[in-house]
């Protein structure tokens, strides 16, 4: 049986790695834009919404965005 997705759910260009503050892990969280959010243009900014004022505000040490492998913009914070 082969599953069917649509484009749009497809794997973006853009990823976000994150650190939390109690991170104990030898790799970040990985998260990945949809190819439906590329086109839109909204990855990026959905993204840095998430690290500044989302879901994990307050709770990330370090996060950056890549883009098919280049650092797009980088946060840390230095109040651990």
């Amino acid at each position: 049986m082969t599953v069917r997705t649509k484009s749009n759910n497809r794997r973006g260009r853009f990823k976000l790695v994150i650190f939390f503050k109690q991170h104990r892990l030898a790799r970040g969280f990985t998260l990945y834009s949809t190819a439906g959010q590329d086109v839109r243009g909204v990855s990026s900014d959905r993204f840095k919404h998430l690290v500044l004022q989302g879901k994990f505000a307050g709770k990330v040490k370090w996060a950056g965005i890549y883009e098919v492998g280049r650092e797009v913009w980088r946060w840390s914070c230095f109040n651990v």
